[in-house]
């Protein structure tokens, strides 16, 4: 079957149908975007736990999972084991002695920081008086971190 021909009709009636399309053009209404900051964000903004220093978090290697205890004491959660129990990669094997958690397989019992200073203590951690618990992971990462 051979291909159709154009035609100075089929042409012209091709042009005078752009041109009508080209013509009706769309106004569409303005639209704005406001970027609110919400105080009941859990994501942080900057972290010291990573580079010892305050750093954005965009800008640190590692990855890192932060949980505001406030919003945990609504749910009646008091313990490290509970807190952390939503975070990915990070198991809590606690028992009535000691907090205990394991971060992507690997034991992190004495991997433990409050406000930047080494808590290896072997005891149960309340977290009355923490604004914030940190999971490091990655290569050079130093485990959990409390911030009070």
């Amino acid at each position: 079957m051979p291909a159709p021909r154009l035609t100075p009709i089929t042409i012209g009636l091709c042009v005078l149908l752009s041109a009508g399309f080209a013509c009706a053009a769309t106004i569409l209404p303005e639209t704005s975007i406001s970027a609110e900051a919400d105080e009941d964000d859990p994501r942080i903004k900057e972290t010291t736990t990573a580079t010892r220093t305050a750093t954005l978090v965009r800008y640190v290697p590692q990855a890192i999972d932060s949980v505001k205890t406030e919003n945990l004491r609504a749910y009646g959660t008091n313990d490290l084991g509970q807190a952390l129990s939503g975070i990915p990669n990070v198991s809590s094997g606690a028992d009535t002695r000691f907090d205990s958690l394991r971060i992507r397989g690997f034991e992190a019992s004495s991997d433990f920081y409050l406000d930047g200073i080494r808590d290896d203590s072997q005891y149960v951690r309340d977290l009355h008086n923490i604004e914030r618990i940190e999971v490091l992971k990655g290569a050079a990462a130093r485990g959990a971190s409390s911030t009070g």
